[in-house]
């Protein structure tokens, strides 16, 4: 089973001015094959508005089979497709 690991981070939030507000945000930055160590490019939301679900033993947040990878990640080009 292919699954892709999220990077994740606690990030700064901008405003139109592109100044920062002094807020932070816990978005996704990318995630890694698991199978290749390939970086996939995901968009910066939240893991769970992703599909992501948190696996306990890595303690990372992983995109899989059973959530939505078969459905939303373009394997051969790395890529989201939502």
């Amino acid at each position: 089973m292919s699954r892709v690991i999220c990077v994740t981070g606690w990030f700064d939030i901008y405003n139109r001015q592109g100044m920062k507000t002094g807020e932070k945000e816990f978005t996704v930055s990318h995630g890694i094959n698991e199978d290749t160590g390939d970086a996939v490019i995901l968009p910066c939301e939240h893991p769970n508005a992703l599909g992501a679900v948190w696996d306990k033993d890595i303690r990372e947040y992983v995109l899989d089979d059973k959530t939505c990878l078969g459905t939303r990640i373009n394997p051969v080009k790395n890529t989201w497709r939502g």
